[in-house]
């Protein structure tokens, strides 16, 4: 049986890791902010972390299920400590992704090493990641990481 609030219907009982869950990312956080999980009746969650989340135990089941059953993307920046230039990159590990760059591995920074990961996004959809990552390359992404780190910088000047 499953139960409709708000025009959201959700399934009574937790999906199967091979069905994809009801709502993405920014759908779930959004209506879980607006109380709309506050009533799902799955077990158990509660349980997780010994209290219920001021939206519901749902919007944390919500979240679990999209970190667990949907391969994520990343989008990142690394700095350089040599010259202190930026470098932006997409990857699915970005902790594989990072040790291959300070080995050496990745043509386009191996002569800049060591990289520091400064910045990362995570998405579920690698055409949205793609996206993302080329707006982040163009001025006008550059120009936002510029703003969004300006504490950062400011914090770790290049010696």
């Amino acid at each position: 049986m499953a139960f409709k609030r708000s025009g959201v219907r959700l399934p009574s009982a937790p999906p199967s890791r091979k069905m994809a869950p009801p709502l993405y990312g920014a759908a779930i956080t959004g209506l879980a902010s607006q109380g709309h999980f506050a009533d799902a009746p799955w077990p158990g969650i509660t349980g997780l972390y010994g209290a219920k989340s001021p939206v519901g135990a749902s919007s944390l089941y919500g979240a679990i299920i999209l970190m667990t059953a949907l391969p994520m993307y990343y989008v990142y920046i690394l700095r350089s400590r040599k010259d202190g230039k930026l470098y932006t990159g997409l990857t699915a590990d970005v902790q594989r992704r990072l040790e291959q760059h300070n080995a050496g591995q990745v043509t386009s920074t191996k002569t800049r090493r060591p990289l520091d990961l400064i910045y990362y996004e995570a998405y579920v959809s690698k055409d949205d990641a793609e996206g993302r990552e080329l707006f982040l390359k163009s001025g006008s992404g550059k120009r936002y990481l510029k703003k969004q780190l300006a504490n950062y910088f400011r914090l770790y000047p290049l010696l």
